[in-house]
């Protein structure tokens, strides 16, 4: 995928803020729908966005994530290596949750 337009005919939102494909890299893409919600960018680099989201319904309350977070959720997710960090982990599992 060269870049993330072909998103917002496959899903159902209107608006986008992205990062480019490069080489290997898939990217970054946030959508969203800005008859739910409002999207203000405070920061993009090619590995991170950073945004407010103010949500206008308060009925609204699903969200979609999805990604390589390079984070885990428990040790079955994991090969090898150290055990996952309790703190990491809960702190993780807020955010995704909230």
């Amino acid at each position: 995928m060269q870049n993330h337009q072909v998103l917002l005919v496959d899903f159902p939102f209107n608006k986008m803020i992205e990062v480019s494909v490069v080489d290997n890299s898939g990217g970054i893409v946030v959508l969203w729908d800005d008859k739910l919600m409002e999207l203000d960018k405070i920061a993009i680099t090619e590995q991170e966005v950073h945004a407010m989201i103010k949500i206008k319904d308060t009925y609204f309350r699903k969200w979609l994530n999805g990604g390589d977070f390079n984070k885990l959720l428990n040790n079955a997710d994991k090969l090898g290596g150290n055990p996952l960090n309790n703190s990491s982990r809960r702190d993780f599992s807020d955010v995704i949750n909230y």
